[in-house]
C-alpha cells in the first residue's frame, strides 16, 4: 500500500496529480463535502474564495499557484490523518530533539482562575498572508480594537512568551481566526487554559481529534463576521462558560486521556481500510 502525507495548514492547497499515483491521500483536515475538491477555489482554499466572491479580494501572487483539483474516480482514496493537536507546543525545540518519542504536555489550567479579560487575541501580523489569505487576522484585529466596555490585551502590542502565557491563564475567551489552514496552535491554548475558543466556522471540515463541535466545544463566527461583536458580548456574561469545560475536557481526552493512544491507533487503523 501506498499512502500519500499531505502536511498542508489547510483543506485546500492539495497535490492531488499523485492521486492516480497512490492508495491513500492523507490530510490534516478534508472538507466534508469531497465533491468540492472536483472544483478550483482563489487561492486554493475554500474560505479565501469566499472573501474572494464576497467581498472582491485579490492576490495575484498567491492565485497564480496552481493546483489540481481531483478527479471524481479518485475521491474515494482521501483520509483524514491527524491535526497539530498533537503538536509539541510547550517542549521547544531542545526538549523535541533530545525526547522525539515524548510530548511536553503542556500545564493545563483547570480551576477557575481569575478571568479579568473578556476576549485574548495574540496572533501573527496578517500582512504575512496577504489579503486574502489574511483577512479574518486583519479584520478580527479591527473588530477587537473596536470593541467598548471589553478588555482585552493591546493586540498589537509584542510582549514576551512568559507574558502571553500569563495573559491567557486569565482570559475568558480567545479568538483564533484561520490562516494558512484552518487549525491553530490558539485553538489548542484555548483548551489547556481552560478558555471559550472563538473561531471561525469549522462546519465544512472534517479532521481528528473532533476538536470543534459548535457551541459545545467552541463557540464558531459566522465568516462575514457579522455575529462577532454580539458573540463577545454574550462570553462577557458567562454565558458560554460551559464551552470553556467542555473544549478542555474533549481535548484532554484525545491529547493526555486514558484511552487516547488507543482511540489514535483506531483512527489510523480505520483510515488505512480501503473500500
Amino acid at each position: 500500500m501506498l499512502c500519500w502525507l499531505d502536511t498542508a495548514d489547510s483543506t485546500g492547497t492539495c497535490l492531488f496529480d499523485v492521486l492516480p499515483y497512490v492508495d491513500l491521500y492523507f490530510k490534516k483536515q478534508l472538507l466534508k463535502d469531497t465533491n468540492l475538491y472536483t472544483n478550483e477555489f482563489y487561492c486554493a482554499r475554500l474560505y479565501s474564495d469566499y472573501y474572494h466572491q464576497k467581498l472582491g479580494l485579490t492576490d495575484e501572487s498567491l492565485a497564480s499557484i496552481h493546483y489540481h483539483t481531483a478527479l471524481k474516480e479518485y475521491l474515494h482514496k482521501l483520509r483524514v490523518s491527524w491535526n497539530v493537536a498533537f503538536y509539541d507546543r510547550m517542549g521547544g525545540k531542545t526538549w523535541i530533539y533530545k525526547h522525539p518519542f515524548k510530548f511536553a504536555d503542556p500545564n493545563v489550567i483547570e480551576s477557575d482562575s481569575e478571568r479579568t479579560i473578556d476576549v485574548h487575541y495574540g496572533g501573527s501580523n496578517p500582512k504575512v498572508y496577504g489579503d486574502v489569505v489574511g483577512y479574518q487576522r486583519k479584520k478580527m484585529l479591527e473588530l477587537i480594537m473596536n470593541l467598548r466596555d471589553i478588555t482585552h490585551p493591546d493586540v498589537y502590542k509584542k510582549i514576551s512568551r512568559e507574558e502571553y502565557l500569563e495573559e491567557l491563564k486569565h482570559s475568558k475567551s480567545i479568538a483564533s481566526p484561520f490562516g494558512w489552514g484552518e487549525c491553530c496552535l490558539r485553538d489548542f491554548e484555548a483548551f489547556y487554559n481552560r478558555a471559550i475558543l472563538l473561531k471561525p466556522s469549522m462546519e465544512h471540515c472534517v479532521t481528528y481529534p473532533d476538536l470543534y463541535k459548535p457551541f459545545e466545544t467552541y463557540i464558531p463566527i459566522n465568516w462575514d463576521f457579522s455575529d462577532f461583536e454580539n458573540i463577545i458580548k454574550e462570553v462577557q456574561i458567562g454565558k458560554y462558560d460551559y464551552v470553556a469545560i467542555n473544549g478542555q475536557q474533549n481535548y484532554q481526552k484525545y491529547r493526555i486521556g486514558i484511552n487516547a493512544r488507543k482511540l489514535f491507533a483506531e483512527h489510523v487503523v480505520d483510515q488505512l481500510q480501503i473500500s
